[in-house]
Order: C-alpha cells, then structure tokens, then sequence
C-alpha cells in the first residue's frame, strides 16, 4: 500500500502534517476527512533512501527520454509500447526502474499523469501538469516536444552559467 505524505488544518485552525498509507489518493482523502483535517496538500512519499538513488541519475536522462517519447508518440506508436521502448535503453538502473514501475501502472489502467506525479523527485510539477494537460486535451505528443524543448533549453542555459562560474 503507497504511502503519501500530507499537510492540512483540523478544525480549530491548527495546521498538520503527517505519512499515511492508503490504496489511492480518494481513500486517503476520506481517512483525512474521518480524522478532521482539510487537506491543503498531498504528496506520494518517497523514503530517504529512494530519494538518494533517484537524485543521483543525470538530468540529461530524462530529458532524453522526454524527447524520445515525444517522436514515438508522434510516430503514432502506442503510449505502453513507446514506454517499453525507452525503458530498455536506459542505461540508468533507478531511473529505468520508475520507468517499468510507470508502465505497470499505465497497464493497469491509472493515467500517465498520475504515475509520473507518484515520483516528484523526478518529475516535477510542471512535467506533471503538462502531461495531464496533454492526456486532456489528447495531444499528449505535443506535450511531451514542449517539454523537452523547455528542459533542454533549461539544461543549456545551466551549462552556459556554470561554464561562466568557472571562468
């Protein structure tokens, strides 16, 4: 059962945090909502040593993937194939890991968004909301080009200001 970390108010005003485990974001919800709290914010909770591992890999990996994914799509290649296709050639362990974990879950039935929000470590906010945004407006390849273009613009210009630092 996945464990999500939360922050909310109880009743009096009082603001709490805590680690809970549930079988999905509604059934948190409800066990939040029988103890009093008005959820302000959830979050899927990633052990420490998860953390470590998954900090480790190079952004340039994801950013790869993301631009690899984005042609696949655009190649009309099925999501769970296109998916498959880049697992295998991560050379990344931990990365290809979540990887194959995000495949199951697609499989299974759960949206894309929701399986990269399960790894904020990797994924942030914006990669989150503009793949939902994508599965929404079902053009999710569109998304995923934009997201590369932004990240390797984003790489570039971290590499151009750490080359200055340098000099």
């Amino acid at each position: 059962m996945p464990r999500y970390t939360y922050t909310g108010t109880l009743l009096d005003g009082q603001e709490v945090k805590g680690v809970l485990l549930a079988e999905n974001l509604s059934d948190l919800e409800i066990k939040l909502i029988n103890i009093g709290v008005t959820v302000a914010q959830i979050r899927p909770a990633i052990s420490k040593i998860n953390q470590l591992t998954i900090k480790y890999f190079k952004a340039s990996e994801i950013t790869k993937s993301t631009r690899q994914l984005a042609i696949l799509l655009k190649s009309r290649i099925s999501l769970i194939e296109s998916l498959s296709l880049i697992s295998e050639q991560i050379k990344d362990k931990s990365l290809r890991a979540i990887f194959q974990d995000i495949i199951k879950q697609v499989e299974s039935g759960k949206s894309l968004a929701k399986t990269f929000f399960e790894f904020p470590i990797v994924f942030d906010e914006l990669f989150t909301s503009m793949i939902e945004a994508g599965e929404i407006s079902g053009n999710l390849e569109f998304s995923f080009s934009k997201l590369a273009d932004y990240r390797e613009k984003s790489e570039a210009m971290s590499r151009k200001v750490k080359s200055a630092l340098a000099y």
